[in-house]
């Protein structure tokens, strides 16, 4: 692969830059700062895209947001590179995330759109992926040394398109690797390690729980005994419940004429409380009906009076009622109409209160007419607005002018070549058609002369070829130059949209007496702008100051005056008209309420009279026509608590009588008087006494036969654990065999995986080391043999006689050593067409003899291979 050339729209700190290519060694030397490291990266991501993608608060790993452009603008360019001998195109811009960035590759020649590769440009081409890339052909400064990994080997061992066995390898010894330290016997969070020690539980629980059947049985006999306890209780029970009833009937006797003699008692007793209540009604006992329609009267009284108090008029009420029956005595205002001249009040008072608030001062009326003739008119935030959009386009205008120029060289270059192929073709036909015509001419002449006819026709053949070659050589090249002069006629329109944009900024702002300046424009606008919305104001205020009808006003005030004149002593203070409008409808809503109120007053007083009518019959008719008003409701009320009393006594003496006949109805009164029982020997006390230790044992009885039922479930259930303990520790020893065998066989796996890897490895090691030796002798100028390799293309050096690892060596030879594995990594990889290399001065760190030695090493790569050597010397 070659580069060409290449074009930075915007990355990183890089803006508008283009570079071309050459074959060998390009040497970029600029000062610290430049971005000769930014380049390097942009040639990379160009074919491999961004890394650390998924790193989304680290910017430095994160090279998306590390290399988002400092200016702002297109994020991306564009690459020409030629690969197999065919040139291509690559475009790339950048979003904010992979999914939406554009790709798009074209044809070199005809510049049309390409699918040899797809966005995995990188991959296709070199057959590794980005980490082997930066680990070869992408040197950068204190980052040389290197290690393979699956990419690498399977590209050195050509397998990259025939198997991805190897190029997995690392996946896979991961995978058993992890699953081996999880099976790990002498690891203890190892699965055979925790299954071993869980089999040890097992066995010490299985040991204990083979006493659990003698307990079984020793708790059920104990548990049968006590079930015969308890029926030899429950037979005792029964005989004394036997006795018991025997002895209950000798007392139920005298139990019932005990119940006779209560119930004559209580019936004695409710007699004499009724006919002390009958007392208390020397006037005969009233209905609850009549005292609850009495108390409702009393309430109809009390609310009545209160209403008489509550609407009496005062001093202020009388005189304010007097006052306004004398001016509305003989008018009547309806409420639409009032409405309607409130309407009208308020627009009078709003006119004139805006009229005063929209009143200009002098400044502000000088200030209007002198910003009106620097606008020329009175709506310039338009023109300003419109061209504030137009320079925002010419901005963006301009940095696609730049991609299409970039477009239009190459295209032209392209149409170069063609022409110098054309007449380069040209002239060989124009040779070959004029020796055709000679020899044909002359060979017919000499086949004339001659006389071989037979022979005459070849030579007119070979004449007439010649003509023809000699007219085809003549016509012109025919080429379709249709797309290149699109593109041209597209950049050239882009060009004078932003030559008009500015010649019409610069217009406006000459017209405005402002010096144009091309880089402090939108500032220059933004306070025009600024300056217009302000005179917009005034424009604003002025119309309003010189709007309405002053006539209009007046007749309207005119016709209120005269509304409101005889209402004139009532509104003498009142400052504008919509407080006169709302003075007058506040006191004739006044007026109407204390008329309302001298009607309810009157309506009052008649009530009253009629209730006291009504009450008067009650209270005469039961001796109470002395009790003083206020007194009148508890009087009533502690009667009604009387009557209720009464009528329950009333209630309660019929109860008790009832009672005791029906006691007589249900018994033999003459055998339950002349009755009498004798209760010699034991009593039912003692019976019940016996009872209650029989109980007391039976509940004794019954909570030892609890505690046996609960002993033998619970020795139950521990050996149904132990058998579940048993079984589980079978499956657990058929477990522990099965991972251990499992294990055994992933080891051997693992084992014979690394041994393939290392014989399939082992077939390159000879060539990659020579070609190490070969460039690290041209840099040092030394042969050695102190270096050595393994499978895994890892070098050790010989060091007072061991084999030590590289990276205990100081930081030159490290950096040495790695710009050589690397260089002879690349040598193995690629045996046909050599990719570029991309060398961010990896030898810095080297002292001025090894610096001697690598420009030795770069001019003989330089021969093979395109090199792009960024260095600050």
């Amino acid at each position: 692969m070659r580069l060409i050339q290449c074009h930075i729209e915007n990355f990183g700190k890089l803006h508008d830059l283009t570079i071309d290519f050459n074959e060998g060694l390009n040497h970029f030397c600029k000062q610290n700062g430049w971005g000769k490291s930014t380049l390097g990266a942009f040639l990379r991501v160009m074919l491999y895209g961004f890394e650390g993608e998924t790193k989304r608060n680290n910017l430095l790993e994160n090279e998306r947001k590390r290399y988002e452009p400092w200016q702002g603008g297109v994020y991306g360019g564009s690459l020409t590179f030629s690969v197999e001998g065919k040139e291509y195109i690559v475009n790339r811009v950048f979003k904010d995330k992979a999914a939406n960035d554009i790709f798009q590759l074209r044809d070199g020649k005809t510049n049309l759109e390409s699918s040899d590769f797809s966005a995995n440009l990188g991959e296709e081409i070199f057959k590794i992926n980005s980490e082997a890339f930066l680990r070869t052909g992408f040197i950068k400064q204190q980052d040389c040394m290197t290690v393979t990994n699956d990419s690498i080997h399977a590209k050195i061992g050509n397998l990259t398109d025939n198997t991805n066995d190897l190029n997995n390898y690392e996946t896979a010894d991961a995978a058993l690797k992890d699953i081996l330290n999880k099976l790990n016997p002498r690891v203890k969070r190892g699965a055979i390690h925790q299954l071993n020690e869980e089999i040890t539980r097992l066995k010490t629980e299985v040991s204990n729980g083979k006493t659990l059947d003698a307990s079984i049985q020793a708790v059920g006999k104990y548990y049968d005994e006590a079930i015969s306890s308890l029926e030899e209780l429950k037979s005792q029970k029964v005989q004394i419940v036997k006795k018991q009833e025997e002895l209950s009937r000798y007392q139920d006797i005298l139990v019932k004429k005990e119940t006779y003699d209560l119930l004559c008692k209580e019936e004695t007793e409710k007699e004499v409380l009724l006919k002390e209540s009958l007392m208390k009604f020397p006037h005969g006992v009233p209905k609850e009906a009549e005292i609850k329609e009495a108390l409702e009267q009393c309430a109809s009284l009390e609310r009545m009076l209160s209403a008489q108090k509550v609407g009496h008029f005062t001093d202020a009420e009388q005189k304010e009622y007097v006052f306004l029956s004398r001016i509305f005595e003989k008018e009547s205002l309806k409420p639409e109409t009032m409405a309607d001249c409130l309407e009208q009040a308020k627009n009078i008072d709003a006119e004139e209160r805006r009229r005063d608030d929209h009143r200009m001062t002098r400044e502000e009326e000088e200030k209007y007419f002198a910003e009106k003739e620097f606008f020329g008119c009175e709506n310039p935030s338009e023109a300003i607005n419109h061209l504030q959009h137009r320079w925002s386009e010419r901005g963006i205008l301009k940095g696609t002018i730049s991609m299409q120029q970039v477009s239009v060289d190459s295209q032209k270059r392209q149409h170069s070549a063609a022409v110098a192929q054309w007449k380069k073709q040209s002239s060989q036909k124009k040779w070959m058609g004029l020796m055709g015509v000679v020899l044909g001419v002359g060979s017919a002449v000499l086949f004339v002369i001659l006389s071989i006819f037979p022979a005459l026709i070849a030579s007119v053949l070979i004449a007439l070829a010649g003509v023809i070659l000699l007219v085809v050589s003549g016509k012109k090249m025919e080429t379709s130059l249709e797309e290149d002069t699109l593109l041209e006629a597209e950049l050239l329109a882009n060009k004078q949209r932003v030559e008009e944009t500015e010649r019409e900024v610069e217009l406006y702002l000459a017209r405005h007496n402002i010096t144009y300046d091309e880089e402090r424009v939108l500032i220059q606008l933004q306070q025009l702008l600024t300056r217009g919305l302000v005179f917009e104001n005034l424009v604003d205020k002025y119309k309003k100051h010189t709007s309405g009808d002053a006539g209009e006003v007046l007749r309207k005030k005119e016709t209120l005056d005269e509304f409101l004149m005889p209402y004139r002593e009532i509104l003498a203070d009142c400052m504008c008209y919509a407080d006169r409008i709302t003075r007058l409808m506040q006191k004739w809503e006044l007026y109407g309420n204390l008329q309302e109120k001298e009607e309810r007053n009157t309506t009052v007083k008649e009530g009253l009279l009629i209730v006291r009518q009504e009450l008067s019959g009650f209270l005469q008719t039961y001796g109470l026509a002395d009790i003083k008003e206020e007194l009148l409701r508890n009087t009533l009320q502690h009667l009604l608590e009387q009557v209720t009393v009464h009528k329950i006594l009333v209630d309660g003496h019929s109860a008790a009588y009832s009672k005791k006949e029906e006691f007589k109805k249900l018994h033999n009164m003459e055998e339950l008087l002349a009755s009498d029982a004798d209760t010699e020997g034991i009593s039912l006390q003692e019976l019940q006494e016996q009872f209650s230790l029989i109980d007391e044992r039976t509940e004794e009885v019954r909570n030892q036969i609890k505690t046996y039922e609960d002993q033998l479930d619970q020795l139950q259930e521990q050996h149904d654990e132990w058998m579940v303990t048993k079984e589980l520790l079978e499956r657990k020893e058929a477990e522990v065999k099965h991972q251990k065998e499992q294990y055994a066989l992933l080891e051997k796996t693992r084992e014979y995986l690394g041994k393939a890897k290392e014989e399939l490895t082992l077939r390159y090691t000879g060539p990659i080391m020579e070609h190490f030796l070969h460039y690290y002798s041209i840099v040092t100028g030394e042969q050695t043999e102190d270096y050595k390799m393994d499978a895994n293309i890892r070098l050790t050096v010989k060091e007072q006689g061991l084999q030590r690892e590289t990276n205990l060596l100081s930081t030159g030879y490290q950096d040495l050593i790695g710009v050589c594995l690397r260089l002879a990594l690349i040598e193995a990889m690629y045996t046909d067409e050599k990719p570029m290399l991309v060398m961010d001065d990896p030898f810095v760190n080297l002292d001025e003899e090894k610096a001697t030695g690598s420009g030795r090493l770069l001019k003989e790569l330089s021969e093979r291979y395109q090199i792009l050597y960024f260095t600050c010397k």
